[in-house]
């Protein structure tokens, strides 16, 4: 990740003065800004220099700046901008999100096993919102886990969620004002394969950011798949999107076949964590094999 240290002290597009790395994952890195113009703290995520010239990685990188930045909710994490810029001999590209304080679920359940029953009520209440502005906007989420849900620390002495990491996002067609039905995809012949064999799959390591406190998940007892027969780019970090896309401790059973998937899928995801919240542990578990 040193090929990124000379970010530091940067300004991205005359806009983003880059002043520190808080946090860094399989595909890029988080970096604590300055928006020179007002002032305002940011955060930049920017995906690795070499994954750039892969268009498969650089299309994951807009798919999330499309489905969060197009979102306004306070559950969702604001996404304000998406842009390559030129630095050194180098082309980057960035997403900018609000700077946020607090943890993880995952970060919490970590540290307190479960979570009392009326917290777990309140925070399962601001994500299902979150994800119904999401489906409401024709946007499944599709990897809905307790590393993807920030909690920030409020003056009542809860938290205010927020839901992160739409790299994933599957954008539906929305639905006929007239009918008011809601929409579904259409099957994606690259979503249809069977599912291949643990060595096709690859970590995905999702990256949360925090002042004083930064999470960085490897996930090493819950891949994150992209799988299907692509070819890797990185043996460690990221493979080229197939048939299945999630992480399956979470995934629903039509995810995890590959098959076509809607709004429903994030509810089972939702559900999934729920349960790990009040009873501390997940009602699944095993290897990937096992799991799919």
């Amino acid at each position: 990740m040193s090929t990124l240290d000379p970010l530091l002290g940067r300004t991205l597009d005359g806009k983003y003065r880059i002043e520190g790395r808080i946090g860094r994952g399989g595909m890029g890195a988080v970096y604590r800004a300055m928006h020179v113009g007002t002032g305002r703290v940011v955060a930049v995520k920017i995906i690795l220099p070499q994954l750039v010239q892969h268009p498969e990685a650089l299309e994951r990188f807009r798919r999330e700046a499309r489905a969060a930045g197009g979102l306004r909710h306070p559950n969702i994490v604001d996404v304000t901008d998406f842009g390559t810029a030129r630095v050194g001999e180098t082309d980057v590209a960035y997403l900018v999100m609000e700077y946020l304080q607090g943890r993880t679920v995952r970060d919490t359940l970590k540290e307190q096993g479960r979570l009392p029953l009326d917290v777990v009520v309140d925070i399962v209440e601001q994500i299902a919102l979150a994800l119904d502005e999401a489906h409401r906007n024709g946007i499944v989420h599709r990897d809905l886990k307790p590393d993807n849900v920030w909690l920030v620390p409020d003056p009542r002495g809860g938290h205010a969620v927020r839901v992160l990491d739409f790299g994933l996002a599957k954008l539906l067609e929305r639905a006929a004002p007239e009918t008011g039905e809601r929409p579904r995809s259409e099957p994606d012949p690259s979503e249809l394969a069977t599912l291949p064999g643990a060595d096709e799959t690859a970590s995905h390591l999702s990256t949360a950011f925090a002042p004083n406190r930064v999470s960085v998940a490897a996930e090493d007892d819950e891949e994150t798949i992209a799988s299907g027969g692509g070819r890797s780019l990185d043996s460690n970090t990221f493979t080229t999107a197939g048939s299945t896309l999630g992480t399956p401790a979470y995934m629903s059973p039509e995810q995890c076949r590959g098959g076509e998937i809607d709004f429903r899928s994030d509810l089972y995801s939702l559900g999934i964590m729920a349960w790990e919240a009040i009873v501390g542990r997940r009602p699944f578990d095993g290897s990937l094999s096992e799991l799919v």
